[in-house]
């Protein structure tokens, strides 16, 4: 079946993407990556709209 090999890196690509966000979510590795990058606050909304364009 063509399709098969398709729908195997589909599965693993989301078990993967799963994975990830129950890591970052759930571990003391998050919460660091979550304090030490800096969120959308820290930019005035001005700049905020013109990176996002």
């Amino acid at each position: 079946m063509p399709g098969q090999g398709a729908l195997l890196l589909l599965a693993f690509v989301g078990l993967v993407v799963v994975v990830l966000l129950v890591l970052l979510q759930l571990t003391r590795l998050g919460y660091v990556i979550q304090t030490t990058t800096p969120g959308p606050k820290s930019m005035p909304a001005r700049r905020r709209w013109t990176c996002s364009t």
